[in-house]
């Protein structure tokens, strides 16, 4: 029993000494559910207590024994075994277990998500002995489902582990029957119906306003009926839509009769929709409200918010990336960066990660300790200072998150389980396998996070990863993790170029060697700085309530990764915007709460994206705040209804009946009721004052619906439209009618058809329904029914919004159906009827699937337009054409409507007869045949609209456009036109059309007709009853068009008989007597001063010319600002801008007339032309300023590199950088100044900070120089000399990144390598030294060592490096197999240098003595040379040793007590012996030596005289040597004056080793080198001549 005690012991130790096991607590559960120790029915054996007795003792007393001795150097608590998550089912045991160590021994808590665990409730049982702690639950339910977390604390820090019990209800076989217990011949008692509670809010919590830091309670009262005590109603509490759970930051109550959460700490992260719901068995009861959260004082005026939403991603071993949202800074300045700090769990110091404030709203923190907890905060910084901090984040722990798969479980008998680690499994002796499958799991601008699959591995050697990275087109590949070894297969990539195609690869590596590196993987590209979101588009406001608007807008046309909106509001008249909301918001509509009502409010909307904050929207119109029109959302049959609005008084109630002007009823769908009702006479008081009789009786109530006439008003009606309900109220009338629509559920989706099959998907496409409910249908549902099987699932759970969706997933050669739900505002409607079954198997015949999406329009008496969606699947080749299929509905006969197949989708069929109906198909046809038919129309009915009237074409006599007109016959309040154009809705409004619509009409109007504007144009109107047409525009059509909208807006130009070569146009045709010639369009130039002349030049004008210029279609008037011009002489008009921004970016054009004779001419300014065109005005700005006006660069600053290796930079205003090659005694800056005076100051400055020079500016001779030694990465950044006095500033500035770097480096690269010497050797004490000498060398130049042709990569034992003034490779602890001829290549631009060396047995390595010259093999004298020199470093560091204690003068009373104390050091312990004036010492009563532990030295002079001053030495020294030290000892008697001794500096004297030194012998020598005659002396680098070197 002791020896199974013990055995169990010492495994659990050998347990503790292994590294971590982690995972992914928050997102994934592990797959290996594994038993911890439990005892052995096998082995189980009944002993006497009193030998129990004995064995626990001793247990009880070694274990902690052996624990304490193991932690006495730990501190902070460290889990050695991570808890394991587990899944069982229900009522059953489970237990988690963990093993801790720490110093002070930790104490453990138990928590369950996040709230601490409740032990005294007796379903939980505690235990903890020996470091192992454990969790169990006796009996499981569902509720124990959940994320537990086991925290260890002691006085040094905190570390946690977390796992997740999933229970599961028993599968219906194996459930125990609840009457198993009873007699068979006992009845089976009825299934319980659940009874159905019914609950009421009494007090609701309304919209609430805080503020950052302050707590805030929502409640809601309730009734609840019956109010049964085991039948409780649930509370649950959502934020957007995201369950809340308790926690430090919010607080729940729930019982009777009132529901409360309560924010305790207010942050932004708590914005948002509140959601309570009482949740029963029968259903639940729904409450919401908004809750907004202001931004608290900022620590300095005008410092930004906080940011919020801080989320931790990709968490391992060394580091996490954090993220989050930036705030709203609506009249704060911009944000400049952000500072990102991290607190380890259990302390309170916050440590700030980032030196400088970085731009995005993302950044990976590195330097994390493996095991530690942490978290996370950022702060906003502009320039009036820093935020206040955001919510800090929650807990993570620095963990590899894949560790966990490489547990073990090994079954030795009964329930004992042992978990091990895969790699104590096998047998060692190998190096690995090379990794397989790179690839990169996350890419952003600066670093990739590779992941990649193990190699199998069978070892019990640790295995660690070596990660090289390659340019794309570089050629050379550079290790990246060279100091800390990776151990899991992930890892996470920093320090990479924005933009720039990278290769990588991964090595594996154990203590026997590396493996081959993995396969390349493909290029891989570092995302580009895109830029913040465009604006928003159209901001529209709509009345809400008293206090609240809704807003809604359009989307961003460029969202570059958009995470959400802010919404600023601001009182008409006023410029004090202010934000409405603080959090960003997804969506694109928002209620804005808190105005006042009555007043004007103008809205607009910004979009962010981790860059920060777009621009503003445009303003919406102003809008007054107050309640919308009151509505009456459904409608019993009632006897009595009260208004609450002023209905006025009429004449007499009218009836109405049907007409063409009669409104027509609401959307399709939904119940409406007719009620007739008299008004009481409104009579007067004698004051005056009106009284009001709301209480109106119904005389008439009728119900009404869409498939039914009614009789509405001929005249008065109005519509109201508010939040999806319409009512049509009489306004005018003491009896009036009042028709109120309730919007309902929508009809089921039909026509449910398979468009294409891979195998393993399906993409469906159905028809919408027939009825909407009152309100748009915005969402579908799917569902599958597997026939086999017989049983229906979701397929998505995320609602579609398009009708056509692929269902992934599916089973080959199964059959499925499909049925679709439709839902709009107020719910889901029913479901289809199930498709027809549709086998899964993969479509390959040649001819193409169906079309799609067939819609009937422009229906009239004897034709219509067929439209449809080309099919999904194409078959073996491309869809050449289709064909429509027509059927008189209630026949079987199918007649091709089309005897040519038709390349385009839609098709005009004539030839039908009036009344009656049609149904009609498309099959498309490729070069392999005709395909499948496509699911067939509803049927239409041949008949044209009442008052259907087509589309007029012509041109105006005002403006000269070409417009079409429509009028439709029916309109609603919700109709839209849509334009189209070969039946493809037109978007595009860039080329002059525009749409304007004004009541039942609308026009499409073309400014500038082309050729391109031939073809078909259509016309539709939403929300009728196919109110549609369409217009076909021929060449011959516009060309007269064109023709008379010229003549329209030119009635009077001159005759023109020659036009100049090369201004010939479309248009020339069509000229009359009434345009101006003109010489030249419409330019630009750049004139001094940076201002913009814009001019054109005519054949000729008047004095009597008149022009306007236009920007961005904004009129610009003469002003100082924006000059204009003209001379008649030469016929040029010009405008000149004084100041011109990035607000002068668009289109610039003028209009001319010259008595009735007109000309216009436009100039598009902008992407890359406006760029330059800016970048030219500012350039000559600043020239303007620096050099008429002050002190000024006449050369500016530039790079030259010269032949000595040194750098000085050159840089002209209009060239590129360009090297130079100068002499100059070091790198240098280089800046001539020009125009100065006395005062005039002179700076330099790197990445805008001042960079202070060892030696002042020389203004006197106008060149300023700084230099920078060691140029390397360093020196990359922004530098920049500024000159400045009283007159102005002027700077200039060169970019050392990028393309420039690396100029730099190659130029340095060619010097280099031109003065390159040959290889030498140099042995040290840890192996063999290969040099390569030259005028200057850095890491950052293309280098390759190679031995035997094989590229060296750096490692341990093979270490690549150098100094300025050489390349070098150290071989580390050198073996025969690092003989062989080694190469050394430098790469510049444009060559290869190279140098080569032979190390081996052989060669021309010459030792020189005093008379003798002999060659032995270059390798074995080098090593012996390293023997040499590592045995005296050996003896050098185990040597004896005085590490400090000893002065070097002592003055001292005579008859005191003098002792002379010092620390030694040295392996073996050394020798002490005390020597005065040279004499040894001898210990008595007088001197005291002693040497304590053998480190402390001492000798001890009793009663110290005259006689013992002079020189006292102590000599230190073992086997491997050691040293001596003198101090010099002063006597004085009693009364005299203490003697002035300057101590003189002697050096320690070392002393040799006192016998051969011999390194002791390790488990793993390195190999002799082979037998040589070379003797022992050391050997010096071969010169170049003699050393056998070749150069390339």
């Amino acid at each position: 029993m002791l020896y199974l005690s013990l055995r169990l012991l010492n495994m659990a130790a050998a347990l503790a000494r292994h590294k971590h096991f982690t995972e992914d607590y928050r997102s994934t559960h592990s797959k290996y559910v594994v038993q911890d120790y439990s005892s052995s029915e096998v082995e189980e054996v009944r002993y006497e207590y009193k030998t129990e007795k004995n064995i626990k003792r001793v247990v009880e007393k070694k274990v902690p024994e052996k624990y304490v001795r193991e932690s006495s150097m730990i501190r902070g608590p460290k889990f050695l075994v991570r808890l394991r998550s587990h899944t069982v089912f229900e009522n059953t045991l489970v237990k988690l277990f963990c093993t801790v160590e720490g110093y002070p021994t930790p104490q453990v808590s138990w928590f369950k998500d996040d709230v601490l665990l409740d032990i005294s409730s007796g379903k939980y049982f505690v235990e903890g002995s020996v470091g192992i702690h454990s969790l169990t639950i006796l009996k499981c339910g569902i509720d124990d489902t959940a994320q537990y977390t086991a925290v260890a604390s002691n006085s040094h820090g905190q570390a946690s582990s977390q796992a997740a019990v999933i229970v599961k209800r028993a599968k219906e076989e194996e459930k125990p029957s609840p009457y198993s217990w009873m007699s068979y011949q006992y009845a089976i008692l009825p299934e319980i119906k659940y009874t159905k509670i019914n609950i009421t809010f009494l007090e609701t919590f309304d919209v609430t306003f805080g503020k950052e830091g302050d707590c805030v309670t929502l409640a809601c009262k309730m009734t609840i009926s019956p109010n049964l005590a085991n039948l409780q109603p649930e509370a649950q509490w959502y934020r957007d839509e995201h369950l809340l759970k308790e926690s430090k930051w919010v607080k729940m109550e729930s019982g009777g009769g009132v529901a409360k959460l309560t924010l305790t700490h207010l942050a932004k992260d708590d914005e948002g929709l509140y959601t309570l719901r009482m949740v029963t068995k029968g259903g639940d009861a729904v409450h919401k409200a908004y809750v907004f959260v202001e931004d608290g004082p900022p620590p300095v005026p005008l410092a930004p918010g906080a940011p919020m939403d801080i989320k931790i991603h990709d968490a391992n071993r060394d580091y996490v990336i954090v993220s989050w949202k930036p705030p709203n800074t609506t009249t704060e300045g911009p944000i400049i960066g952000y500072f990102v700090d991290r607190c380890e769990v259990g302390m309170e110091n916050w440590m700030q990660c980032n030196d400088s404030p970085i731009k995005i709203c993302k950044y990976p923190v590195s330097g994390l300790f493996e095991g530690h907890s942490y978290c996370f905060r950022v702060r906003a910084v502009n320039s009036h200072g820093i935020s206040r901090p955001s919510r800090m984040s929650n807990p993570v722990a620095a963990l590899d998150p894949t560790e966990f798969g490489r547990l073990q479980a090994t079954k030795l008998g009964g329930k004992l389980d042992v978990v091990t680690i895969h790699d104590d499994l096998e047998a060692e002796g190998k190096a690995p396998g090379a990794p397989s499958k790179v690839y990169a799991s996350e890419t952003d601008r600066t670093y990739v996070v590779l992941s990649w699959t193990p190699p199998v591995y069978h070892g019990k050697a640790p295995l660690w990863y070596y990660i090289e990275k390659s340019l794309v087109g570089s050629g050379s590949w550079q290790r990246v993790n060279t100091q800390v070894p990776v151990r899991s297969p992930r890892y996470a990539v920093f320090d990479l170029a924005e933009g720039k195609e990278y290769l990588f690869r991964v090595l594996a590596a154990n203590m026997h060697g590396i493996s081959n590196p993995s396969e390349p993987t493909r290029p891989i590209r570092t995302q580009v700085l895109r830029g913040v979101p465009s604006a928003p588009g159209q901001v529209v406001s709509t009345r809400e309530t008293d206090t609240s608007v809704l807003i809604q807008w359009a989307p961003p046309k460029e969202p570059n990764n958009l995470i959400g909106y802010y919404i600023d509001s601001c009182v008409k008249g006023s410029k004090n915007w202010t934000s409405a909301n603080h959090k960003p918001l997804k969506d694109t509509r928002f209620v804005v709460h808190g105005l006042t009502t009555g007043e004007m409010y103008m809205f607009r909307v910004q979009a962010i994206n981790e860059l920060g904050l777009s621009d503003e929207s445009q303003e919406s119109a102003p809008l007054s705040v107050r309640a919308a029109l009151s509505t009456y959302t459904s409608l019993a049959p009632p006897t009595t209804l009260l208004l609450n609005h002023f209905i006025a008084p009429a004449e007499k109630l009218k009836s109405h009946s049907s007409s063409p002007q009669s409104p027509p009823l609401p959307a399709a769908g939904g119940t409406g009721y007719l009620l007739r009702f008299d008004l009481d006479a409104v009579s007067s008081d004698k004051s005056g004052r009106k009284q009001e009789n709301r209480a109106i009786s119904c005389s008439k109530l009728r119900q009404i619906t869409n498939d039914c006439e009614t009789d509405l008003f001929k005249s008065g009606a109005s519509w109201c439209t508010q939040n999806h309900h319409t009512q049509i109220c009489h306004a005018s009338c003491l009896r009036g009618i009042l028709f109120v629509f309730s919007p309902e559920l929508p009809s089921s989706p039909y026509g449910v058809a398979l468009l294409h099959c891979d195998g393993e998907s399906m993409v469906l496409n159905w028809k919408r329904p027939l009825c909407s409910g009152g309100t748009p249908v915005t969402d579908y549902y799917i569902d599958k029914y597997n026939v086999a099987k017989r049983e229906w699932r979701e397929v998505n759970v995320p609602p579609l919004k398009e009708r056509l969706y692929k269902v992934p997933k599916l089973t080959l050669g199964t059959v499925y159906q499909f049925r679709v739900y439709a839902a709009n505002f107020i719910g889901l409607g029913e479901p289809s009827s199930p498709s027809a079954p549709f086998r899964c198997e993969a479509w390959t015949m040649p001819e193409p699937g169906p079309a799609y999406d067939l819609s009937v329009t422009e229906i009239r008496d004897d034709s219509a337009v067929v439209e449809w969606k080309a099919p999904v699947y194409n078959g073996a080749s491309a869809v050449t054409g289709y064909y429509v299929d027509i059927c008189k509905e209630g026949t079987d006969t199918w007649t091709v409507a089309n005897a040519a197949a038709v390349n385009h989708c839609y098709l005009k069929v004539k030839g039908l007869e009036t009344g009656s109906s049609y149904v009609f198909r498309v099959r498309a046809e490729n070069a392999s045949g005709t395909g499948k038919t496509s699911v067939p129309s509803d049927p239409v009915y041949a008949k044209a609209l009442s008052g259907t009237k087509e589309i007029k074409c012509g041109v105006d006599e005002k403006t000269g456009d070409v417009y079409l007109c429509f009028e439709s016959c029916q309109i609603t309040e919700k109709s839209q036109f849509v334009w189209k154009k070969s039946y493809q809705e037109i978007t595009d409004f860039s080329k002059g059309i525009s749409i304007k619509t004004s009541g039942n009409q609308s026009t499409l109007s073309f400014k500038n007709p082309d050729k391109e504007d031939v073809g078909t144009f259509s016309v539709s109107v939403t929300n009728t009853d196919g109110a549609s047409a369409s217009y076909k525009i021929t060449a011959e059509e516009l060309e007269k068009m064109m023709a008379l909208s010229y003549d329209i807006r030119n009635p009077n130009a001159w005759t023109v008989t020659a036009w100049p070569e090369g201004k010939k146009n479309a248009v020339l045709t069509f000229l009359s007597a009434s345009v101006i010639p003109l010489k030249s369009e419409l330019a630009y130039k750049i004139m001094e001063r940076g201002r913009v002349c814009f001019w054109l030049q005519a054949e000729g004008i008047s004095s009597a010319v008149t022009y306007k210029f236009f920007a961005n279609n904004k009129e610009l008037v003469n002003s100082e600002q924006t000059k204009m011009r003209h001379d008649v002489a030469t016929g040029i008009i010009e405008l000149v801008l004084d100041h011109f921004t990035e607000d002068n970016e668009g289109t610039f054009s003028v209009q001319i007339q010259d008595g009735r004779a007109k000309a216009q001419s436009s100039l598009v300014l902008i992407g890359n032309a406006f760029k330059a065109a800016l970048a030219e005005a500012d350039y000559q700005r600043r020239e303007y300023i620096r050099v008429k006006e002050g002190p000024h660069f006449s050369q500016f600053l530039s790079v030259h590199i010269s032949e000595d290796a040194s750098i000085s930079l050159i840089c002209k205003a209009s060239e590129a950088l360009v090297l130079h090659a100068i002499r100059s005694a070091e790198r240098e800056q280089m800046a001539r100044v020009a125009n100065l005076k006395k005062e005039s100051a002179f700076h330099w400055f790197k990445d805008d900070v001042e960079v202070i020079p060892n030696v002042p500016a020389d203004l006197s001779s106008g060149v300023c120089r700084l230099p920078l030694p060691l140029f390397s990465k360093k020196d990359m950044g922004m530098h920049k000399a500024t000159i400045s006095d009283d007159r102005g500033k002027d700077e200039s500035q060169v970019d050392i990144s990028g393309k420039a770097f690396d100029n730099i480096v190659n130029e340095l690269a060619r010097i280099a390598g031109s003065s390159a010497g040959d290889l030498v050797i140099q042995c040290t004490a840890e192996g063999i030294m290969l040099q390569c000498h030259m005028k200057y060398y850095t890491e950052e130049m293309k280098i390759i060592w190679m031995l035997k042709d094989s590229k060296i990569s750096s490692f341990e034992r093979m270490r690549v490096g150098g100094t300025p003034a050489m390349a070098s490779l150290e071989i580390v602890e050198p073996t025969e197999r690092d003989k062989g001829v080694y190469t050394f290549q430098i790469t510049d631009a444009e060559k290869t240098y190279t140098r080569t060396l032979e190390l081996s047995g052989q060669g021309n390595v010459y030792l020189l003595t005093v008379f003798s010259l002999f060659f032995p093999p270059v390798y074995d004298n080098a090593y012996v040379e390293f023997q040499r020199l590592k045995a005296e470093a050996y003896a050098e560091k185990n040597r004896g040793k005085v590490l400090g204690g000893l002065p070097d003068v002592v003055s001292i009373m005579e008859k005191k007590t003098l002792s002379l104390t010092c620390t030694v050091c040295g392996d073996p312990k050394p020798q002490v012996t005390w020597f005065k004036n040279d004499q040894e010492v001898e210990p008595g009563d007088q001197y005291v030596i002693s040497l304590d532990s053998g480190k402390f030295a001492s000798v001890t002079i009793k009663g110290v005289t005259l006689e013992d001053s002079g020189k006292f030495t102590m000599c230190v020294q073992n086997k491997y040597g050691g040293e001596s030290v003198d101090i010099i000892v002063s006597v004085f008697k009693h009364g005299d004056k203490i003697p002035d001794i300057k101590p003189m500096a002697a050096p320690k004297r070392i002393l040799p080793p006192t016998h051969p030194i011999v390194i002791p012998i390790s488990s793993s020598p390195a190999p002799a080198p082979s037998k040589s005659s070379a003797p022992p002396q050391s050997t010096k680098s071969p010169s170049s001549s003699r050393f056998g070197a070749r150069r390339k």
